[in-house]
């Protein structure tokens, strides 16, 4: 299966029906906890076009589905952790889907990777300036916060997702 067809499951199965759901267009207000998250990245760019640019920039093709599965998992905490530490259930918006986004796939990079994403390739994809590295060390300490430093995913979540890539 190559890097398109993975994409394509993956927007179709997992990712539209999830942000369908959890995605909202509003924008938060700076108490809530992901309002760091809210930023301008490089492109006008909708975060499924930035999903499917992604496997281009970054040549990702070994381990595509397993990342992406990881990612999905990785946003599904994020909501849970937030919506019972913070009581709300809005959490993620049009503004901040993006940086949430990558962030994980970068963790999921790091965590499950011997030749990982860097900051530094994140920072140049999402702004287009090595100067945003700080900004991504920023993200991932604060995406790692609230994950409770679990990175590691069981068997039978990955199993969960990774039968709409064997179909």
């Amino acid at each position: 299966m190559n890097t398109k067809q993975i994409s394509s499951i993956y927007l179709t199965s997992i990712f539209q029906p999830w942000y369908r759901n959890n995605v909202f267009s509003e924008i938060l207000d700076d108490d809530h906890p992901l309002c760091f998250f809210q930023l301008q990245t490089k492109h006008n760019y909708t975060i499924h076009q930035y999903i499917k640019y992604m496997f281009v920039w970054f040549n990702t093709n070994d381990q595509a589905s397993e990342m992406l599965i990881s990612t999905q998992i990785y946003l599904e905490r994020l909501f849970y952790n937030i919506a019972r530490k913070y009581g709300t259930e809005i959490v993620f918006t049009h503004t901040t889907i993006i940086p949430l986004f990558f962030t994980c796939f970068l963790l999921a990079s790091k965590y499950n990777l011997d030749d990982s994403l860097s900051n530094k390739d994140m920072s140049k994809f999402l702004f287009g300036e090595n100067s945003a590295i700080k900004t991504i060390n920023e993200l991932e300490i604060i995406m790692l916060q609230y994950l409770d430093y679990r990175l590691y995913i069981s068997p039978e979540q990955f199993q969960r997702y990774s039968s709409f890539f064997s179909k």
